[in-house]
């Protein structure tokens, strides 16, 4: 949940409305409770989510703590009644079982420092190692961590770092979503452009832009190979589906080749950017989804060869038949507050 300061619930943060993550049941709606141990550690802003070895990580994008959130495994059978026990009752009530324990926070390495790391937003893996990627709203900044030694480095500076006094007038920062496809390829949200920014390989040279009208969450579909963006266009509010299958194949015909022809490349790219006075064009859109329904996409996620998508206005979850991007039905309706991110899974 983003927060807001009109949440419908009683249940909530006094100044952020409902500022947490919750769980919910895919199939029915059912709300299943708090996915997290919020007495211990009460989530500021929470953003986007990584769910790997059985912890769940969380982009805490708090203005005077940023960071990334990590929460351990759920709560067995045996840990509930031990919980129960320690609390004196015989059975806790069903939404405090299975909730995740707070295990720490990761911090901006001294060597990056906070300006780069304003509001974390998207969190996303990379690949197979434990490497996460991160985009910093506010920071302008693409950033990898390492999960396993808490390595941190800046992929990239899309954007300069907001300044001070930009962020006590509360001004919004240009990045929003991030995705790593199977290629390695970065692609970043760069809302104030209305641009998706393509980087192969994620800490290498800028291959090309894509125009999107305010792009917000960025997923990519590894069986489709596929780049699924939101737009919070005002006129025209969608989700696209960009096929990537060019984009990689130009990327590894120009990795073989020698240094002097990649650059070579890389110039012309900048050339024809500047001679289409900004126009971005590097990936076409396969299909479209849309509905009256679809205000303000925000979180995404694809299962079962559905689309999923939070649509933060009217707080509800849509669900698109993902081939024929027909809408098929509101899964959920009536959140109590903004909704943001979304992680399915398979499991608590």
């Amino acid at each position: 949940m983003h927060g807001s300061k009109r949440p419908s619930t009683a249940i909530c943060h006094p100044e952020r409305g409902v500022s947490g993550v919750h769980r919910f049941a895919l199939a029915t709606g059912a709300y299943a409770g708090p996915a997290t141990d919020q007495r211990t550690a009460l989530m500021q802003a929470p953003r986007g989510m990584v769910l790997r070895d059985g912890l769940l990580y969380i982009a805490e994008s708090s203005a005077n703590d940023p960071g990334v959130a990590v929460f351990g495994n759920c709560s067995t059978e045996e840990g509930a009644a031990a919980a129960a026990a320690d609390a004196g009752v015989s059975s806790l009530p069903s939404w405090q079982l299975y909730q995740r324990p707070y295990l720490g926070k990761i911090r901006p390495a001294p060597h990056i420092g906070l300006p780069p790391f304003q509001h974390p937003y998207g969190l996303v893996e990379m690949g197979s190692s434990a490497r996460v990627a991160l985009s910093a709203q506010n920071g302008g900044a693409a950033i990898s961590l390492d999960l396993d030694d808490g390595e941190m480095g800046v992929l990239q500076q899309v954007e300069p770092p907001m300044s001070r006094s930009s962020n006590r007038e509360k001004l919004s920062g240009p990045l929003r979503g991030l995705a790593v496809d199977g290629a390695g390829c970065l692609h970043v949200a760069e809302r104030h452009l209305d641009e998706i920014v393509h980087y192969c390989p994620a800490d290498g040279k800028e291959v090309g832009r894509t125009k999107v009208t305010s792009p917000i969450d960025v997923k990519v579909d590894m069986r489709e190979n596929e780049l699924l963006v939101g737009s919070f266009s005002k006129t025209h509010p969608q989700v696209l589906a960009f096929s990537l299958k060019d984009l990689h194949d130009e990327y590894h015909a120009s990795h073989g080749r020698r240094a002097q022809d990649a650059a070579t490349d890389a110039a012309a790219t900048e050339a024809k950017r500047k001679k289409n006075d900004g126009k971005s064009d590097k990936l076409k859109a396969a299909r479209t989804y849309a509905d009256p329904r679809l205000v303000h996409p925000a979180g995404m996620g694809v299962w079962d060869s559905k689309l999923y998508v939070l649509e933060q206005k009217g707080r509800a979850l849509l669900r698109f038949d993902q081939k024929t991007t027909k809408f098929e039905a509101a899964v959920i309706e009536g959140l109590p507050d903004d909704p943001e991110h979304l992680l399915i899974s398979g499991v608590c």
